[in-house]
């Protein structure tokens, strides 16, 4: 095995093949799966490329792996378990490659194997996979439809984690082809309804109340209120410039006799002049009084502000002159050490480099999944909320309703108050 392996030293390809071929049959025997694990371990730190060696694993030789690396009854000590399940990312990525159009070839394997009594890690494990072949292969759903039938239980499963972790996965699919799969689906179901075949379909009333919940999501939308309120502004403007145009000018407009009519423009016309008069009387203040703060800050100021900088210029010279021996020394020692590193353990750099994106994706990945688990729960407490606490007079409805009529009195108040304060403004002025 160590002589074969040291091919891979010098070529990914041939050590990936290396290991598929002789080393992953290893994986099961308990004295020699030690050695095959460190030996892909040395080939992903040894190779930080490894586009060469894309779709060397076929999906007929993934799948053992994926058995060994999350199988719940291997032989394999922990630490070897858990350095597996390590070095998966990269087994996975090396066997998905780079071509979309090969990811059609593992969903169907992917789906088969969905709750068929696995570990929870290699369901979950499944589950992504799946998610990634239908966002990355669009010919993904196809093949999903032809097997929905005989796969029934799988792919209710398929569809609750869909719905589960929607927040995530929404921007990764392609959501019109995912609502017409979902709504060929929920035929398929009507179909088998009317059969009455339904009752020897397991899964069958997961699958239709799953679709139901995701074509509601797909369906549901946000109220456009940018494009609403953009469309608004467009109408109004082009309102009053067509008004503006066909009366050669504002003054014979409908606007202007509009707003002279309800006094709009003699109360826009005093605001306009008190804002005027206060502006400039502010901005002569400024003009007059900011040069004279500034001489008399920069009077009292300057100086100190010139001790401190001399004083600071002083310490940074007598620093670096009182350095400068270790400084020397430093700048001579540091690239020996880091020589010496090199040829000890050349290994080190690239192992922290290593063992630090994994740290990261392990960070990224349970972040994200705290994150999913927080909006779930706070869907549910909502759900809970809705049901237990707004009912009745709580209810969203009855809220509705009382805000509606607050919200109209209190427009009626301050139309009032709006007259009653033009009505005092032109008093005054006459």
């Amino acid at each position: 095995m160590w002589a074969i392996g040291q091919c891979g030293l010098t070529d990914l390809k041939c050590g990936v093949k290396v290991w598929l071929h002789l080393m992953v049959p290893m994986l099961r025997v308990r004295a020699l799966s030690g050695y095959a694990i460190d030996y892909l371990e040395k080939l992903f730190i040894k190779h930080e490329d490894l586009r060469p060696a894309y779709s060397v694993i076929g999906f007929r030789d993934f799948f053992p792996i994926l058995d060994v690396v999350f199988s719940s009854r291997s032989n394999l000590p922990v630490s070897q378990q858990r350095k597996l399940i390590e070095l998966y990312p990269k087994v996975k990525m090396v066997a998905f490659g780079d071509k979309a159009d090969c990811l059609r070839n593992f969903f169907p394997s992917f789906l088969a194997r969905v709750g068929t009594g696995s570990s929870a890690a290699l369901q979950t494990e499944l589950l992504s996979c799946l998610v990634t072949c239908l966002s990355k292969d669009i010919h993904c759903f196809s093949i999903w439809r032809q097997m929905y039938i005989k796969h029934m239980k799988q792919s209710s499963i398929l569809l609750e984690y869909l719905l589960f972790h929607w927040v995530t996965l929404s921007n990764t699919l392609d959501k019109k082809v995912l609502r017409e799969t979902t709504r060929a689906f929920s035929i398929t179901n009507e179909e088998l309804a009317a059969q009455g075949k339904k009752e020897d379909m397991e899964g069958y009333e997961k699958c239709v109340a799953a679709c139901t919940s995701l074509l509601q999501k797909l369906s549901n939308s946000g109220f456009p209120w940018l494009l609403v309120f953009l469309g608004l502004v467009t109408v109004i403007v082009g309102i009053f410039t067509f008004d503006v145009y066909t009366s050669q000018g504002f003054k014979g407009s409908k606007t202007y006799r509009f707003l002279e009519d309800s006094g709009l423009l003699d109360f826009f016309i005093q605001v306009w002049l008190r804002i005027e008069l206060y502006s400039r009387i502010v901005y002569n203040w400024l003009a007059e009084n900011i040069p004279y703060y500034y001489a008399k800050v920069c009077e009292f100021c300057g100086p100190y502000l010139l001790l401190v900088w001399s004083k600071l210029k002083a310490f940074w010279t007598l620093l670096v002159e009182a350095t400068q021996a270790q400084r020397d020394w430093l700048a001579i020692k540091i690239p020996e050490c880091l020589n010496w590193i090199d040829a000890k353990v050349p290994w080190l750099w690239s192992s922290i480099k290593h063992y630090s994106s994994l740290i990261w994706s392990g960070i990224w990945y349970y972040s994200i999944w705290l994150w999913e688990h927080l909006v779930y729960s706070l869907h549910m407490a909502g759900i809970w909320l809705q049901e237990n606490v707004f009912t009745g007079n709580l209810s969203l409805e009855n809220m509705s309703k009382t805000l509606s009529s607050w919200l109209a009195v209190t427009q009626e108040y301050t139309g009032a108050l709006v007259k009653w304060c033009i009505g005092v403004w032109s008093g005054k002025n006459n």
